[in-house]
């Protein structure tokens, strides 16, 4: 089936055959505000609000429709975000959607209609609400979440469970002299190299803090700067590295004095967030709720003044 799209916010039309996405078997979908707005929310009543959804034909049609391949993200940024779960702690795909010029390549017009429905459905008639809560970053997520859903609530967390330990982000750049007539393919072949060895001296480091540290994920390296300066090619790489204990952190920073790193930040967390999901949309009632669990140390409404400061 040919089908066609068009981005409105750019003036852009494609033509493309288009094969549906294979569904998976999800067990909830979450349809809620983005946080990943570059938007005016201020008239939007309840930033919490979600539509919770376990009807297996709404969430396979939503999925197809949703995840099928898209062409173009937006720097107006998003109006809503969307969720896919195998089940509570296990997230299928998420993904962020613009109301007003998505560009959806499978069956468009009735992936909009569907995203229309749903919208409008999010900010007249919302059946959840979703409420961060707190916890110290000493209890095990896990035991947590069991102790939550034994009492009948139901808890997701939208966090990387990586996030409760101490992290160390560093930038480190690396230049690689280019002669001044030098042609495309030396500049081409110098920019490759460069990626190379800035990669190179990047994993040295870390390699120097696994021998002292004990760090927990396998990092990525994101290239944030890169390209020609004048007689030269640069690249420069930025790496977010999780560790065990704040002792680890603090001696991963020490290993960091070399020139070549820009900058860094250190994050010590005290607490982490879990995600609850609640009919209520009276904040006393689910703190009430939750009085009796007393690691929960603070409970706000998901994107409470997380876009403060943006108007």
């Amino acid at each position: 089936m040919l089908l066609l799209s068009a981005c409105t916010s750019q003036n852009f039309i494609f033509t493309q055959e288009i094969k549906p996405i294979k569904k998976q078997d999800v067990r909830y979908m979450l349809f809620a505000h983005s946080s990943y707005a570059n938007l005016d929310f201020r008239h939007v009543k309840k930033l919490n609000a979600v539509l919770f959804i376990e009807n297996k034909d709404d969430i396979d049609s939503a999925q197809v429709l949703f995840l099928t391949e898209k062409k173009f993200y937006h720097l107006c940024g998003y109006h809503y975000e969307i969720f896919f779960w195998y089940d509570s702690d296990s997230l299928y795909s998420s993904g962020c959607l613009n109301k007003e010029c998505e560009n959806f390549v499978y069956k468009p017009i009735e992936a909009q209609k569907l995203l229309t429905t749903y919208g409008k459905k999010l900010k007249t008639n919302p059946d959840h609400y979703i409420y961060a809560l707190a916890i110290p970053v000493t209890f095990s997520p896990t035991d947590v979440k069991k102790e939550l859903r034994d009492k009948g609530l139901i808890v997701f967390s939208f966090e990387d469970e990586l996030n409760r330990f101490p992290r160390l982000t560093f930038s480190f750049r690396n230049n690689t002299y280019v002669e001044k007539d030098a042609n495309n393919e030396t500049w081409k072949m110098a920019e490759e190299n460069n990626e190379i060895k800035t990669r190179m001296l990047i994993m040295e480091i870390v390699d120097s803090m696994r021998t002292h540290c004990k760090v927990l994920n396998e990092p990525e390296i994101f290239y944030d700067s890169q390209g020609a300066v004048l007689d030269s090619i640069t690249h420069r790489g930025t790496i977010d590295l999780f560790f065990a204990t704040e002792k680890d952190l603090l001696l991963a920073k020490n290993i960091l004095n070399q020139p070549k790193v820009e900058e860094y930040e250190i994050n010590i967390p005290k607490t982490y967030n879990l995600q609850l999901i609640d009919t209520s949309d009276n904040i006393k009632k689910v703190k009430n709720k939750l009085r009796e669990f007393k690691f929960i140390k603070k409970v706000t409404p998901y994107l409470e003044n997380y876009f403060q400061g943006d108007y």
